[in-house]
């Protein structure tokens, strides 16, 4: 582990998971790499009652009752870039749409519309690579996270995309040293970051 200290009123914590090399487009690996980095990561927001999380991009179809296991009363938000995947998690999730525990919305991948210190609890999950202004969301973040508050940002490292061509979306990639650069040039000074390898027969 590796810990950056800061005078920041927010503490938040960064998951980064490094693995082996695998080629993207195997949805196989795909949904295994995306497994393990959701329940890493959701141990590590340590959830608490009557918590708002807020999650950048759409999660995989069957993680989110399991988030609601984790605490009572909990809220849950989530903005994603393309609306089609919005809608797509009305549907599948809509027994949850309609206790209004959840709310699925777009966003233009810049601004978040939410006030102040808004969420107890954020969670993003690879989704850092398709930021088109990563500072920028990181001082969003920073913006709506309550004091104390804890945000989780897990991303697999740049040798994870061998063959990042066949990616549909733009991919930024990250190591250590650049996601930590990037941290230092946005609103966050407190960093604490934790790796863990993926074996190679996922």
């Amino acid at each position: 582990m590796e810990t950056v200290e800061g005078n920041s009123r927010v503490s938040p914590r960064y998951r980064r998971i490094p693995s082996t090399p695998k080629v993207w487009n195997n949805e196989s690996q795909h949904s295994d790499f995306d497994q393990e980095i959701f329940f890493d990561s959701l141990a590590s927001l340590e959830l608490k009652k009557r918590n708002r999380v807020l999650e950048l991009g759409v999660p995989p179809t069957t993680y989110l009752p399991y988030l609601f296991e984790q605490a009572q009363e909990l809220k849950y938000f989530c903005l994603d870039t393309v609306k089609e995947r919005i809608a797509e998690a009305k549907i599948i999730h809509k027994d949850l749409f309609k206790t209004e525990k959840v709310l699925f919305s777009h966003y233009d991948g810049k601004q978040i519309d939410y006030v102040k210190n808004f969420f107890d609890r954020i969670l993003v999950l690879n989704d850092i690579c398709f930021w088109k202004d990563p500072k920028a969301i990181l001082d969003e973040l920073y913006r709506i996270l309550q004091p104390g508050g804890v945000c989780i940002i897990s991303f697999f490292e740049a040798e994870y995309f061998n063959d990042v061509s066949e990616q549909p979306y733009p991919v930024n990639v990250f190591d250590i040293a650049t996601f930590a650069k990037l941290v230092s040039i946005s609103s966050f000074n407190s960093l604490d970051i934790q790796t863990k390898s993926v074996s190679p027969n996922h």
